[in-house]
């Protein structure tokens, strides 16, 4: 009787540790509910420091342009902002410095004269007084030091004309200098003269050159790191965009916005009327973009000088075809982008782009607001309709 008892009671022991425990399948379910919810915290935490680091990026950049605005109105003369390239991604923005107007230079005289190339025989090719010509002025090392761009402002007469932007096309860099200097107006100079058949139209005219504004004492700010203001995806003034014959694709390195005393935007800036700063994530500024251009043609077949169908200057590089575009359009993708130039996406498995801001200028009035991405896509081509509806509007805003 004694021994049947203890093995009833070692039964009773042995069932009780059993029921007590866990069995593998138990174990494994735990353990797999334990993976999904780490893998959804890291999920969230990732999330949460991609839209983190975008909304930082754009509080900088405002907070940037008003401190800019701040200094012209206190200081009463005009300050600004100079935004430099992304040597990692060179057609977006990663840091940015304040700045003052630079030199003038006025070294002797000018005319101003109608163009006459086409042939060259003293009978002007077009009323348009638009050549602005001297001699020994300086011109040619101005610009091969950097000093003398496209885009550079010029006043004429000095001291109480208007300002008008050039284009310095006609002063070659590659070639020792001529002692002739010229320079393009961008747009007629207002006053066309008596004589309409005359090539020279103003003589011995003063003037005064604009040099690039010059740094402020002070460490340029970088944005966060993994966020970037991506040009092609902004609205900038023209004249900081690469040229189409550019085969690097290089932006000019006199991105700026000045603010006048009165805390309005002048300069570049100020033809632009609305200036758009599209911030977002890094990867998504560099991996979309590469796989587009990769997927365009070397050649424009829109382009053409009269010279042929693949005409167009630079036919090595699709940059052309991607400038062309942007004249009349932005690279913002919409929400869910795909298509045959994405790898990897579909329309039941698009990319899903991350948080993205824009920063606004409204030149008139200097007034800088921050808004939400318009990223309708009615036509389903994978990019915004209209990305900048929203803040032209009002609406979306911070």
């Amino acid at each position: 009787m004694r021994n049947v008892a203890s093995a009833d009671r070692f039964r009773t022991i042995q069932s009780h540790s059993l029921r007590s425990g866990f069995t593998l399948i138990e174990l494994m379910v735990v353990i797999t509910i334990m993976l999904l919810l780490f893998g959804m915290t890291v999920y969230g935490i990732n999330f949460t420091r991609d839209a983190d680091k975008v909304r930082g990026a754009v509080s900088q950049v405002q907070s940037f342009l008003s401190g800019a605005r701040d200094r012209a109105i206190y200081a009463k003369e005009p300050r600004g902002v100079r935004f430099f390239v992304n040597p990692a991604n060179p057609r977006s923005v990663s840091a940015m410095a304040y700045i003052q107007p630079g030199q003038k230079w006025t070294y002797g005289n000018v005319d101003l004269e109608r163009l006459d190339i086409n042939p060259k025989n003293n009978v002007p090719d077009s009323p348009q007084v638009i050549v602005v010509r001297g001699e020994r002025l300086g011109w040619w090392q101005l610009k091969r030091r950097g000093l003398l761009t496209d885009g550079s402002r010029i006043r004429m007469p000095r001291d109480t004309g208007n300002w008008y932007e050039v284009d310095t096309s006609l002063i070659n860099i590659t070639a020792p200098p001529t002692g002739q200097d010229f320079l393009l107006l961008r747009i007629p100079f207002s006053d066309a003269g008596g004589d309409s058949n005359a090539v020279v139209a103003h003589s011995g005219m003063t003037y005064e050159l604009e040099l690039p504004s010059q740094l402020l004492p002070q460490e340029p700010s970088l944005l966060p790191e993994g966020a970037v203001i991506d040009l092609d995806g902004s609205k900038i003034p023209n004249v900081w965009r690469p040229g189409l014959s550019d085969e690097a694709g290089q932006f000019s390195p006199y991105m700026d916005i000045f603010f006048s005393p009165r805390g309005n935007v002048i300069g570049n800036g100020a033809s632009t009327g609305l200036i758009h700063f599209y911030v977002c994530d890094a990867e998504d500024s560099l991996n979309l973009k590469t796989q587009y251009l990769n997927s365009l043609a070397n050649d424009d077949p829109g382009w053409s000088n009269g010279s042929g169908p693949s005409d167009e200057p630079n036919t090595g590089s699709p940059l052309d075809t991607f400038e062309v575009q942007l004249r009349s359009q932005a690279f913002v993708p919409a929400d869910e982008t795909f298509g045959t130039w994405l790898e990897g996406s579909s329309a039941a498995e698009p990319y899903l782009v991350k948080d993205r801001k824009l920063v606004t200028i409204f030149a008139q009035t200097g007034a800088i607001t921050v808004g939400s991405v318009d990223v309708t896509d009615s036509n389903t081509d994978g990019f915004a309709d209209s990305p900048f509806a929203f803040a032209q509007s009002g609406k979306g805003g911070k």
